[in-house]
């Protein structure tokens, strides 16, 4: 039986993150940047769990990589998701229908969408690769109805901005677990690990035999038109 929360000290926290994301959103893009770079090396200073995890995925997937290409690849990752953090709760100030072509090639969005026939649903799977928050939120500026599929945050308060968050560009959050009618979503946009060589992108998530199977599993199940890069 889960231990039940304590909803003052998740109140709290919620506090403390939006008082951090108020303080990012006043910085500049080039303090941005920067901020980025000590947070992902204190990060990877710090997580040590998870460093030894990314490397070992790295390890059972990358055998002819040698430490010091592992570590470089580690340290990235872990850039690397800081990075999609702080862009992300900078995309509120930053990212709007007048503003989208100035940040965002978005050209090959289109095709994509224009090639379904006409009132299927897209099912679109995508690896951590680049800000899968961004491309979320791309898509639904411009104007195809998108339904990302994302675990509950434990925080409440947390769970909350973040839909709010991702529903103000359009998006319509699902819950990993909720069960929906097919007829209700025209894209549905769920993220997995990546199995692929992790020259960008997050690679301490789960393993990488695991993430294989999982695009196979989706792909046989999906009751909709896959895609996947």
């Amino acid at each position: 039986m889960a231990k039940p929360r304590n909803s003052l000290l998740d109140y709290a926290a919620y506090l403390i993150v939006r008082l951090g994301i108020c303080l990012i959103q006043a910085l500049t893009d080039l303090a941005a940047v920067r901020l980025v770079d000590v947070l992902g090396w204190l990060a990877y200073r710090l997580d040590g769990r998870h460093r030894r995890v990314a490397d070992d995925n790295l390890r059972h997937a990358f055998p002819n990589l040698n430490p010091m290409e592992r570590d470089r690849i580690v340290r990235g990752s872990f850039r690397h998701f800081i990075s999609v953090i702080v862009e992300t709760v900078r995309l509120p100030r930053k990212l709007h229908a007048g503003s989208l072509h100035h940040y965002v090639d978005h050209h090959s969005v289109g095709p994509f969408f224009d090639a379904v026939p006409t009132g299927r649903a897209v099912l679109i799977v995508t690896g951590h690769f680049g800000n899968w928050e961004l491309a979320g939120s791309t898509i639904a500026m411009l104007g195809y109805p998108l339904h990302p599929v994302a675990r509950t945050l434990d925080n409440p308060y947390l769970d909350q901005y973040l839909r709010k968050l991702r529903e103000g560009s359009g998006q319509k959050s699902l819950a990993k677990n909720a069960r929906r009618r097919r007829s209700d979503h025209p894209a549905l946009y769920l993220r997995i690990g990546t199995a692929d060589p992790p020259i960008s992108g997050t690679v301490f998530l789960a393993a990488p035999t695991l993430e294989t199977s999982t695009g196979r599993k989706m792909c046989r199940v999906a009751p909709a038109p896959s895609a996947g890069r």
